[in-house]
């Protein structure tokens, strides 16, 4: 079941797709958020950030406490029918796509209005620092144990490279190590709409959504500039390739036999890494570290009526746009929902390319 804000937001005209939602804090019911809900915006990033959705409800009822359980889930009425009564309750639709899970963490009442605010599992791994060292485990492990430890669930989390030691300390907190080891193993981390964390390389070559301008796409803009890092040179803490990850490390007069090298060119950057103690494990890193270099300068937004259904980590497909640079595959790595009775349901995705021989070839422009 579902809850439309009201007929502002398309009435019984022709041919408007109806926004609907379910919102669900604490023990109250869905029924008594639908009546109250005025706007919501939803952000989700890769790690290290933590997802966020803002509230903004009536502030007559029963209020949420820091703590309560929230979820809310979007779409539209797919199912016929107007809206029943001012708010609309779904009959037959379809029903809304899930785009948030996490827990209120504050709550502002003005004389107007009361804001909520909720964060997902990122701010629980964001208020763990630990002080250890983790030998012979591959990262998914280290990444596992890190959610375990913060009280986050875990979805798809790769192996990723084996490490020899990893030493953690807490200057940084366990979302900024989730995103490093990320980094090693060229993966990309973050939480799904249900709050569960996943670990595991972008290596989708077909699309998840599709785009049309003209029918769905508001604004697009993509800018293509020269990759920051042309030249990716790693090397770890000591070489030991020659005699095995478990050898002793000595320090070596030529480094041309142990480090990771990819891309040529300038601007190059050498990469010291102390959790790398083999020549393969450098290697990986440097391709992985130039392949998101590559990637990353082709990025942009692409803004569209409300799609609850794209995630990070889909890949979107472009359209019908008058200059075909923009149309092509492209990898969500941020999203933005907004639901209002002024604005209506929109979606803002943050993209970059998909490929890397696709961003080599993609100038800048927009819609």
């Amino acid at each position: 079941m579902g809850f439309g804000l009201g007929d502002r937001l398309g009435g019984d005209t022709p041919g408007v797709r109806r926004p609907i939602f379910k919102l669900t804090v604490g023990t109250s019911s869905p029924e008594e958020w639908a009546r109250r809900l005025v706007a919501a915006r939803v952000r989700a990033e890769l790690a290290p950030a933590a997802d966020e959705a803002v509230l903004w409800l009536s502030p007559e009822g029963n209020r949420p406490t820091v703590g309560d359980a929230l979820s809310l889930a979007l779409g539209y009425e797919d199912g016929g029918g107007g809206l029943a009564g001012a708010l609309g309750v779904v009959g037959n639709g379809r029903g809304p796509s899930r785009i948030f899970t996490g827990t209120v963490a504050s709550i502002e009442l003005t004389l107007s209005s009361l804001q909520v605010r909720a964060l997902n599992g990122g701010a629980k791994l964001q208020a763990l620092r630990v002080w250890r060292w983790y030998e012979a485990q591959n990262a998914g492990d280290i990444v596992r144990d890190l959610a375990a430890q913060a009280g986050v669930a875990t979805g798809a989390i790769e192996p990723g490279i084996q490490l020899p030691i990893y030493a953690m300390d807490g200057r940084r907190h366990a979302y900024q190590h989730v995103a490093a080891l990320a980094r090693l193993c060229g993966f990309d981390a973050y939480l799904t709409p249900n709050d569960e964390l996943v670990f595991g390389p972008f290596t989708k070559t077909t699309a998840d959504h599709m785009f049309v301008y003209a029918e769905d796409v508001l604004a697009l803009a993509v800018d293509t500039s020269a990759p920051a890092v042309a030249q990716v040179t790693v090397i770890g803490e000591s070489p030991a390739s020659t005699q095995g990850a478990d050898a002793w490390h000595w320090l070596a007069s030529d480094w041309n036999r142990y480090q990771g090298k990819a891309g040529s060119g300038n601007p190059a950057v050498l990469v010291q890494a102390r959790a790398v103690r083999t020549q393969e494990i450098a290697q990986a890193l440097a391709n992985n570290l130039l392949d998101r270099a590559m990637r990353g300068a082709t990025h942009g937004f692409l803004r569209a009526s409300g799609r609850a259904e794209v995630k990070i980590g889909d890949t979107v497909e472009m359209r019908g746009a008058s200059d075909d640079a923009l149309n092509g595959l492209y990898q969500v790595v941020g999203v933005h929902h907004r639901l209002d009775r002024v604005g209506g349901f929109l979606t803002t995705l943050e993209l970059i390319a998909a490929s890397e021989d696709r961003a080599l070839t993609r100038p800048l422009g927009g819609l």
